[in-house]
């Protein structure tokens, strides 16, 4: 009888936390419904039931020192009297029906979405510039091979710089998948790399050196960053990496165009930025949180919700990042068929 009592008393407890997770969902749909410019919906997913302690792991992309910048060892700048013509529309996941942007993945409760927004933009450079965007021949390249053999302090599982994450790619090189899979953990490097090459040396896809360098730059500078000037860059140099505060709607988001409306603030999150639309006012992103999360592991986010515009909330944007190319000799280059329209001559002269 006891057991019997027990048990009915732990399913109740459970049903009441259900309800209560369901209620605070359902009460964000309701914040959703009254704010203007609002018409995404939430719902309940892997984060149902979590503690704000718990969603902080999912979100820990440090706040960029200024101090850190980029060294380059080349520079293209766009020239200013180039006249593009900017669609309404446009993203990397459909370039005249090509796809640039590798899959999803899932950085799990390991907080390394700054390695993850580093390593998925270069897969996309690569693709971009070696026409690799069918996705048995894409380069998967690792994050645990970032997380665990930095020797910069980009970062761990509980924090990690995005700049810097990029600067130890540019300098020292990235490994693919195959010879560090993730383990959703900070391993040793020695622990993490898994895999040799025929000379029992692990597999390293360098960076340097003459065989491939990827500079990079800060897009603009508080006084000019705007949304305009996202979509140029996005459009001109391929994604952007860019952080953003993340707050506890967010966790929850399913479909539509977010636009914040929770005042709880959870963390500070890194992602990918692969496109935007004008008519619907939104950037579209690419996030770490699986393809069970949002659009098939993609949300969309307001224009609103940019930092130019919302400069104390969302600050989404912040800290955005290009390529200005990527240098040295890869193997069977082959120019994408992009209309010129979508590409700058800029970008089109390093694909040449």
């Amino acid at each position: 009888m006891h057991t019997f009592l027990l048990l009915t008393l732990m399913c109740l407890l459970i049903t009441v936390d259900a309800l209560a997770e369901s209620s605070r969902v359902a009460s964000i749909n309701s914040e959703i419904a009254q704010k203007a410019k609002s018409s995404w919906k939430a719902g309940d997913n892997k984060f149902t039931g979590m503690s704000i302690e718990d969603l902080k792991k999912w979100a820990t992309a440090a706040e960029e020192e200024s101090v850190i910048q980029p060294q380059l060892s080349a520079r293209h700048s766009l020239p200013d009297d180039v006249a593009l013509e900017a669609p309404s529309r446009f993203t990397w996941t459909d370039v005249d029906g090509v796809n640039y942007v590798t899959s999803i993945k899932d950085q799990g409760s390991c907080g390394s979405c700054w390695a993850f927004a580093v390593t998925a933009q270069l897969e996309t450079l690569l693709r971009i510039y070696n026409k690799r965007f069918d996705e048995a021949s894409a380069m998967d390249l690792s994050e645990q091979g970032l997380l665990s053999c930095n020797n910069v302090s980009a970062g761990t599982c509980v924090s990690g710089y995005t700049s810097r994450a990029i600067n130890f790619y540019r300098d020292v090189g990235a490994i693919e998948e195959v010879y560090a899979p993730y383990v959703e953990s900070k391993l040793d490097c020695s622990l993490a790399l898994q895999g040799t090459d025929s000379y029992g040396s692990p597999k390293k896809f360098k960076l340097k050196d003459g065989v491939l360098q990827v500079p990079w730059e800060y897009v603009g500078d508080q006084a000019t960053y705007t949304v305009a000037l996202v979509k140029k860059y996005l459009r001109d140099y391929g994604p952007l990496v860019v952080n953003m505060r993340t707050y506890y709607d967010f966790y929850f988001y399913e479909s539509g165009v977010y636009h914040r409306t929770s005042a709880e603030y959870v963390g500070s999150h890194a992602i990918l930025v692969v496109g935007y639309d004008d008519d619907e006012r939104c950037f579209l992103v690419k996030n770490s949180w699986g393809g069970d999360w949002g659009e098939k592991g993609f949300f969309r986010i307001s224009y609103d919700d940019h930092v130019s515009v919302d400069s104390t909330g969302t600050k989404f944007g912040g800290y955005a990042y290009y390529n200005t190319g990527v240098y040295g000799d890869l193997p069977s280059v082959v120019n994408p068929t992009i209309s010129n329209n979508y590409i700058s001559p800029v970008l089109r002269l390093l694909l040449d």
